[in-house]
């Protein structure tokens, strides 16, 4: 079991704290009549998805030999417009730089991520079309 805490703090905002006692707060959108002062759960959302496959395929890399120097990655989802605004799409585009990065090996790490290891996207991809992009500079 992963427990996360939330309490909350005042306004439309919480506060999360997780079993290491790591805490991050959350807020809604000014737009949707919060303060903005952080990151929606929705934004949460997507980081997560991006950063778990992020971890995911920068140890493969290292476990291939491949010399990577940058790693960025863009994720961008689309909703519904009715509630439940859940996500009908996401994209996730990643941006690499490395010594000589083999484009396959490159495609192979991220197909391992996004097939077998990210827990993130497997949770949503039921509900979800996930697409990819790779770019290598």
């Amino acid at each position: 079991m992963l427990p996360v805490t939330l309490e909350w703090i005042g306004a439309k905002q919480f506060e999360a704290t997780n079993i290491e006692d790591v805490k991050f707060r959350m807020d809604v959108k000014k737009k949707g009549g919060g303060a903005g002062l952080y990151a929606s759960p929705t934004d949460h959302l997507l980081a997560a998805v991006g950063a778990c496959s992020g971890i995911d395929v920068v140890a493969i890399l290292d476990k291939m030999r491949q010399e990577l120097k940058s790693l960025r990655i863009d994720v961008v989802g689309e909703q519904v417009e009715e509630n439940p605004k859940y996500f009908k799409a996401i994209k996730i585009t990643y941006i690499l730089s490395g010594v000589d990065l083999d484009r396959s090996k490159v495609e192979q790490a991220i197909t391992l991520s996004q097939d077998k290891y990210c827990s993130v996207r497997a949770t949503l991809s039921d509900k979800c079309v996930i697409t990819t992009e790779i770019i290598l500079s």
